[in-house]
């Protein structure tokens, strides 16, 4: 055999061989792209479920802060509503005070919230001076009150007490 022929057996050799390799490597190339498919699916279907695990993380931290905002907004509304309440009361109470009303302490009939009619502390004061420099007790007006009797006894033994003082003590 010639070098040719020889030559010409190997080429023809290794044509016959390609085709087995090549089915060979198309096989493992079909087998790889399938691995790598199968791959890219998995990594998806990974990457959706942690994507859907956030936005249920997510979606639960604004439950979570949706519901606080709301009990925060109701604190705040039972809060205005307890002190609007308050006010309410107090309001309401000092009417009362206000509506309570008792003769001014001098006896004079005027009805008064305090102890006094506007300048009838002086005028008891006076009266008490008067009674006590002459000596007379019974030398008050006949207008002036059993009360306002019984604050110049006690007027005369302490002249440090007002009127008022006088007046609370005797009211009891």
């Amino acid at each position: 055999m010639n070098k040719k022929t020889k030559k010409e057996e190997g080429e023809k050799a290794a044509v016959s061989m390609v085709p087995i390799a090549e089915d060979k490597g198309i096989q493992a190339s079909k087998k790889a792209k399938e691995e790598r498919e199968a791959r890219k699916v998995n990594e998806a279907r990974q990457r959706k479920e942690a994507a859907d695990e956030a936005k249920a993380a997510r979606a639960e931290a604004k439950a979570a802060k949706d519901e606080e905002r709301k009990t925060t907004k109701e604190e705040k509304a039972r809060a205005k509503e307890t002190a609007r309440l308050e006010r309410e009361r107090l309001a309401d109470e000092r009417r009362a005070l206000k509506a309570a009303t008792r003769p001014c302490f001098c006896g004079c009939g005027t009805q008064v919230t305090g102890t006094f009619a506007m300048g009838h502390d002086g005028k008891v004061h006076g009266w008490y001076v008067r009674a006590t420099r002459e000596k007379k007790p019974e030398d008050l007006p006949v207008e002036a009150s059993d009360e306002a009797r019984a604050g110049l006894e006690l007027w005369s033994k302490d002249r440090e007490l007002t009127m008022k003082q006088i007046a609370a003590l005797v009211r009891g």
